[in-house]
């Protein structure tokens, strides 16, 4: 290519007898450097967007491994409420992170940030039901009553368990 450009102005530079060849020169070389031009921001805005993906994707990938040591850590002590509090944290941050980058809206006093995720397709539909019985012990866990004073250890098993499934499954997600 540069070869080629090179020849071109040599021969535009001994070539003054032609206008109509000189301009026709100029036009091409003009095009090349635009094509050119165009395909390099082309090249450019794909790798930036492979590195965004892939730097989201290390972020996320980070958040698994810190949830589920956090979590596990909680639940490993007895801490059962606790582990479910730091692991359903950690899901809705996931998934707020996911929603936000993709730029879809919502009205956070109206809508129900799960709701949302499993209606856009970032949480796969297969895991409404457990989202839904995630919520459940979470709320138990944050406001416990004579119904259901405290969080079990099979509660507590089951959130950490789906709470990794669904953050893996998440983590795939491409743009």
């Amino acid at each position: 290519m540069i070869l080629w450009l090179i020849n071109i102005a040599i021969s535009f530079v001994t070539t003054k007898a032609n206008v109509v060849y000189n301009i026709s020169l100029i036009l091409s070389i003009l095009s090349t450097l635009i094509s050119l031009l165009v395909n390099i921001k082309y090249v450019m805005k794909k790798l930036n967007n492979i590195d965004i993906r892939n730097m989201r994707n290390s972020t996320i990938n980070n958040e698994i491994k810190t949830i589920e040591r956090g979590g596990k850590k909680l639940l490993d002590m007895g801490m059962y409420s606790n582990s479910v509090l730091e692991l359903f944290s950690g899901l809705e941050y996931s998934v707020r992170s996911i929603v936000n980058h993709k730029g879809i809206s919502y009205d956070r006093k109206k809508s129900k940030l799960f709701d949302i995720a499993i209606d856009k397709d970032i949480i796969p539909k297969k895991y409404k039901v457990d989202i839904a019985k995630i919520r459940e012990i979470r709320n138990f866990a944050a406001h416990p009553s004579d119904e259901q004073p405290i969080t079990t250890e099979k509660q507590a098993i089951y959130v950490f368990d789906k709470v990794k499934s669904i953050i893996g499954e998440i983590s795939k997600i491409d743009e």
